[in-house]
């Protein structure tokens, strides 16, 4: 890797950073480049962890695989521009989706002279922007949220570090966010650009290629949301019960179509996926790593009989103290943190059908529940549900970090207008 390489590719972050810093006026455009930084550092520190302690993760797996193909690309460009836009047998197995995420990060090697932590940096610049987007669009929805909203998407560890660098939920959490934002603009009649209209092309195909699961719940989720609002209008329906039996059909209504889109979505499929998910992890990990579900069965009953217990785990766990490494310390500290948060918000959540923004707070619980619940029954390994929870934990965030000293704490960085 040239000097030149490396001055260009951080001039580049540099200048995109800078340009959407000029033209932001938020009120929460002080947090601008402390967030930025902590992002940028956060993908660096996912590389520098798992090359020193995790010789064998998938972000080094990833990379290595990433350099083979940077290696076909100057052997033989035709070959590997074929290899990126081919579609291998078996499209719906998992292998395949780490297989694109692969080819994707082939891309950035081609620019970043085959270094990691530069296309670490690429690949975080792009999960920052989106996530400051939401941010931005979540304090238009509802101003009040804008400490929550900068808590949740910005500074909250995990929320950030298990989506930055070279991981999966690094570009699936950079398209969920987008969908997040585009969904507001709707909800909010914003008018759209043609470029709004089509970035919701290439979210779409990242969400639903890397983590399916993640659009197969915000998709129906985000969609139900939109058309109640639009019946709620039309039929000038104001009871807040009435509003969420409407949103809560509608929803069930489009997740049972998911089984059209993709095989492990079929009504009858999906409790054989999370069993036979759930006994893979249960063979992989060690026992004082797991979540013990005694007697899980793949039928919809043997899923609701844990529904509770998996629903809490999703959630909060580890709460029991695990301190073999330093992320374990931090999960638990995060867990207290997210506990003590959850109980000072009762009596905000205890206020919600006189909220103005009620159904878009059902929208995200529901969307929160059945992920954590689906997520938690097939991961029972904690270190990997603390990662794979990215895709729901900052929307629960944003929920309980309603809090009056956060407003004090950070309230006086707004920029007011």
């Amino acid at each position: 890797m040239s000097t030149l390489t490396t001055i260009t590719d951080l001039v580049v972050i540099s200048i995109v950073l800078f340009w959407v810093w000029r033209k932001d006026s938020s009120t929460i455009k002080k947090f601008y480049w402390p967030a930025a930084i902590f992002k940028l550092v956060a993908g660096m520190a996912v590389g520098f962890i798992h090359y020193r302690y995790y010789a064998q993760s998938d972000t080094v797996q990833f990379y290595e695989s990433a350099l083979q193909l940077r290696e076909m690309a100057l052997r033989d460009v035709t070959t590997y521009l074929k290899m990126l836009v081919a579609i291998p047998d078996g499209y719906f197995l998992g292998e395949n989706r780490t297989l694109l995420f692969v080819k994707l990060v082939s891309v950035t090697t081609l620019f970043t002279g085959g270094n990691y932590y530069l296309s670490s940096l690429f690949f975080s610049l792009l999960s920052f922007l989106a996530a400051w987007n939401l941010a931005l669009w979540i304090t238009r929805l509802n101003p009040a949220l804008a400490i929550p909203a900068v808590v949740a998407l910005l500074f909250f560890p995990s929320c950030v570090f298990w989506s930055s660098g070279i991981l999966k939920e690094s570009l699936a959490m950079a398209g969920l966010f987008y969908l997040a934002s585009f969904s507001i603009k709707l909800g909010l009649r914003h008018q759209l650009t043609l470029l709004n209209i089509l970035l919701v092309v290439p979210a779409l195909w990242i969400v639903w290629s890397l983590k399916y699961y993640y659009a197969a719940v915000f998709i129906p989720a985000a969609m139900a949301l939109l058309l109640t609002q639009y019946m709620i209008r039309k039929f000038k329906q104001t009871a807040f019960i009435s509003q969420v039996f409407i949103f809560l059909a509608v929803l069930a209504f489009f997740l049972l179509l998911g089984g059209l889109l993709h095989p492990n979505l079929k009504t009858d499929r999906v409790p054989h996926v999370v069993y036979e998910t759930h006994q893979l992890a249960l063979a992989q990990s060690k026992p004082d790593n797991l979540i013990h579900y005694n007697s899980l069965r793949p039928t919809w009953g043997g899923l609701l009989l844990h529904t509770p217990h998996a629903f809490v785990s999703g959630l909060f766990a580890p709460v029991i103290p695990r301190f073999s490494n330093f992320l374990q310390v931090l999960s638990v500290i995060e867990s207290v943190m997210l506990l003590v948060l959850t109980f000072f918000s009762f009596p905000t959540i205890s206020r919600l059908p006189d909220t103005p923004n009620r159904l878009w707070v059902v929208a995200v619980l529901v969307y929160i529940a059945l992920l954590a619940v689906f997520i938690s029954l097939s991961t029972p390994n904690v270190g990997t549900l603390v990662r794979y929870r990215v895709g729901y934990l900052p929307f629960f965030v944003l929920l309980v970090s309603q809090q009056p000293f956060l407003q004090q704490l950070f309230g006086r960085f707004l920029v007011l207008k």
